[in-house]
């Protein structure tokens, strides 16, 4: 009687972790069928914008939070704004994420990871 029942409620548990799995399955290929309707509305609301605005989408890749940075990078020699383009320049870089402040690094001077023309990497 005891090992009916042990053999029973295994065969029952293996069912249920079938059904699991299975249930698992559809719900992970819904979820990517919603992305990628999701991506196709945005694709399609991307371009009838981008033909509103009057240019072809991808033809001039500007990053829509700041624009056409291009001017950010047209120092010329003896320019008396330097300072201002470097003020710029540094304030989009903290915006986009490509720099990062002093405060939020901390070297391990005894731990070089490679050097090279520009520097040297540390481990921080």
């Amino acid at each position: 009687l005891l090992s009916t029942i042990v053999v029973y409620s295994t065969l029952s548990k293996r069912a249920m972790e079938k059904n699991e799995r299975l249930a698992f399955a559809q719900v992970a290929a819904e979820r990517t069928l919603r992305v990628q309707a999701e991506h196709e509305l945005w694709r399609a609301t991307r371009a009838e914008q981008d033909a509103q605005r009057g240019r072809q989408v991808g033809a001039d890749a500007r990053s829509e939070l700041t624009g056409n940075t291009s001017e950010l990078f047209k120092i010329g020699k003896g320019d008396s704004r330097i300072e201002d383009h470097l003020h710029r320049l540094s304030h989009l870089g903290f915006q986009e994420r490509w720099l990062i402040k002093r405060e939020s690094l901390q070297a391990l001077p005894d731990t070089v990871l490679g050097t090279g023309s520009f520097g040297i990497a540390l481990v921080g």
